[in-house]
């Protein structure tokens, strides 16, 4: 039988005498609520851009839209990276 053991923080294998401990103590890590909030964001944000993406390989309109997406990503970096370079002279 195998087990976690939650007073110990251990998982333990029975050995048809004892518990024997299998493995180290579980390491916990608190965060504060502005972490959890912005880690909450991103993943309703890459679900969301999933859920696009999909839509996209049936929705001719929402392709044309993303690729609109991506062409504007592009050019704004272009331009980002030449007004800063620019303004570094």
């Amino acid at each position: 039988m195998l087990r976690y053991n939650t007073n110990t923080h251990h998982t333990e294998v029975y050995d048809g005498n004892s518990w024997q401990q299998l493995s180290k103590p579980m390491t916990t890590v608190s965060v504060d609520e502005t972490l959890e909030i912005a880690v909450r964001w991103v993943m309703e944000q890459m679900h969301k851009e999933a859920e696009i993406k999909a839509m996209a390989k049936t929705h001719a309109s929402i392709q044309y839209a993303v690729d609109n997406v991506d062409q504007a990503k592009k050019e704004l970096e272009l331009i980002y990276q030449l007004t800063k370079e620019h303004s570094n002279v």
